[in-house]
């Protein structure tokens, strides 16, 4: 532990409150930008101005949260002929609707690579100040 880790009692009596901030960026992956399976418009251009936001420091974050949507191959949303059978058993639940997309360890369910590597240059991964959260 380190001395400025090390919180005294007259620390903690102060009445200054000290900020935290958290940027949280959903769901960065390559699937969602133009040319991915399911693409956002101006996805690439929103990720590559947070990735700019991030590299000039403009804004400085404490912590940066990042959600990612993961699925796997097998999931019955996928679009899929072999769905039909499940839609007749499943019918409270939205079977066959989208087109395969961010499947767990590929390239489509990455960070998007300007993003990632800034994070990278930036120290912000090194530092333990990202945090992911797979849904």
């Amino acid at each position: 532990m380190d001395k400025q880790d090390v919180v005294k009692v007259e620390d903690c009596r102060s009445n200054e409150k000290k900020r935290i901030s958290i940027l949280v960026i959903v769901d960065p992956q390559n699937d969602f930008i133009e040319g991915g399976a399911l693409p956002v418009n101006g996805g690439k251009k929103a990720l590559d101005w947070i990735a700019d936001c991030l590299r000039c420091k403009r804004y400085v974050f404490d912590y940066i949260l990042i959600t990612l949507d993961t699925h796997h191959k097998s999931n019955l949303a996928f679009k899929n002929p072999d769905t039909k059978l499940l839609k007749s058993l499943y019918s409270e639940i939205q079977v066959d609707k989208w087109p395969e997309h961010c499947i767990k360890d590929t390239h489509g369910w990455e960070i998007y690579d300007e993003l990632w590597r800034v994070l990278n240059e930036h120290g912000y991964i090194q530092e333990n100040r990202v945090f992911y959260f797979l849904k």
